[in-house]
C-alpha cells in the first residue's frame, strides 16, 4: 500500500541521504544516485522506519529497485 504513512519517511530518508529532495517514488535507487555506501545508510534508514531488521538481499532489493518496490518489499516481508 503506496499510501501507508511510512512511505514520505522513506522518500525523506532517501533525500537526507542523497542531499535533494525525492518526490517520485517510481524512481530507481540507482536513478536516485544510491551507491553502495549510501544503501547501508538506506538501511538502516528502513529498519528505524519499518521498526524491523531486514538482509535487503533476502527480500531481493538490489540497485534497479524503485522506492515504490522497496516500500512494498519492506511491507511485505513485515507481513503488512
Amino acid at each position: 500500500m503506496l499510501n501507508d504513512a511510512r512511505m514520505p519517511e522513506l522518500m525523506q530518508a532517501v533525500a537526507d541521504i542523497i542531499g535533494r529532495p525525492v518526490a517520485d517514488e517510481t524512481l530507481s535507487l540507482a536513478a536516485l544516485g544510491i551507491d553502495s555506501r549510501d544503501l547501508v545508510s538506506l538501511i538502516v534508514a528502513c529498519e528505524q522506519i519499518y521498526g524491523a531488521e531486514f538482509d535487503i538481499t533476502a527480500i531481493g532489493i538490489d540497485h534497479d529497485t524503485t522506492l515504490a518496490e522497496l516500500h512494498q518489499a519492506l511491507l511485505a516481508y513485515l507481513g503488512a
